[in-house]
């Protein structure tokens, strides 16, 4: 398959494909004239990089993954995978309870001043609730 087939099969701009291909994500198997003629193993490989990059991983984890993906099944591929999983996953929970505490935040505030009465009533409390999220930005 060519570039613009694959293009229209995953959804992705052709520029997107040969961006991967540059950093080094994927070899792109070529003809004799030189195009890039996409066989099932590249195929598959872009689909990975794609929902990883979709996952919102940066390219060095894609990176990453990828090397992992080509390395020979045993048992220095099993610690090496499980490590970089555990410590994503870790990151991600990370975020995500930092994310959760804005939520928090920004709900308790909504509460405390869902009119003009509540938030002149409330003034204090929300200066009080934004302020110590201030000084609690490093946690956050």
């Amino acid at each position: 398959m060519n570039i613009k087939e694959v293009s229209e099969i995953l959804g992705v701009l052709p520029s997107k494909i040969r961006y991967y291909e540059d950093q080094g994500l994927i070899e792109i198997p070529r003809d004799e004239n030189g195009y890039r003629n996409f066989d099932e193993v590249s195929l598959e490989k872009l689909k990975i990089i794609i929902s990883l990059k979709n996952l919102e991983f940066s390219l060095k984890d894609i990176r990453y993954a990828m090397e992992l993906l080509s390395l020979p099944p045993g048992e220095d591929c099993n610690k090496k995978s499980r490590g970089y999983w555990e410590e994503l996953i870790y990151e991600v929970e990370c975020e995500l309870k930092s994310k959760l505490k804005i939520l928090e935040t920004l709900r308790e505030v909504y509460d405390l001043s869902t009119d003009h009465i509540s938030y002149e009533k409330n003034k204090d409390k929300i200066v009080e609730i934004l302020g110590d999220n201030k000084e609690k930005g490093s946690d956050l």
